[in-house]
């Protein structure tokens, strides 16, 4: 998966805040181009329809640098261009997108609805391991009444190759409805 995908698959561009903070938008494609300090090379930032790519180019050449994109590339150098571009895509993240609770709208439409027309609660009921230290796991979301512990919904985030390993290294936002058939209607 790329870095990007990764890092903006839960987030929403705010297009004011991309504005202000230096994109050029043309035809509703917002653009952003910044030098990578001590590396010789220039990020190249895409925002459309909610999605971001990028690139790292050489300042000279004009050519990609596809080490930043290539999974386990040790080096000093290919580290330092790494480190360099993803903290620059950090700091666009950080000042021009929206956190979301899910990485589609229609999720998030589902969860609001949920929370504020059914008044159902939310938790996250699961943990993982991350640096050796339990962490709330905001993948997995569990819906309950009001004043009632049983969920009857568990939504969570699910990597498309985990359902049809034939698909490209994506998520997806599934639900998992907890009725009995009896109640159901």
């Amino acid at each position: 998966m790329r870095l990007e995908n990764e890092l903006f698959r839960r987030l929403r561009p705010n297009i004011q805040q991309l504005i202000e903070y230096g994109f050029i938008e043309q035809n509703g494609i917002f653009q952003y181009q910044t030098k990578l300090e001590d590396t010789g090379m220039y990020a190249r930032i895409t925002v459309e329809n909610n999605s971001v790519s990028g690139s790292v180019l050489d300042e000279f050449t004009d050519e990609e640098y596809i080490a930043v994109h290539t999974v386990g590339k040790k080096g000093n150098f290919a580290t330092k261009v790494r480190t360099a571009y993803l903290s620059c895509l950090e700091d666009i993240a950080k000042n021009c997108f929206e956190k979301m609770v899910y990485s589609t709208n229609q999720a998030n439409i589902m969860h609001e609805w949920m929370i504020h027309q059914l008044q159902d609660t939310a938790d996250h009921p699961f943990t993982k391991s991350q640096n050796n230290k339990r962490t709330t796991d905001n993948d997995f979301t569990a819906y309950k009444p009001s004043g009632c512990d049983k969920m009857y919904a568990l939504m969570f985030t699910i990597g498309k190759r985990k359902l049809d390993n034939t698909t490209d290294d994506e998520y997806v936002d599934a639900v998992n409805i907890k009725v009995e058939p009896s109640k159901g209607s």
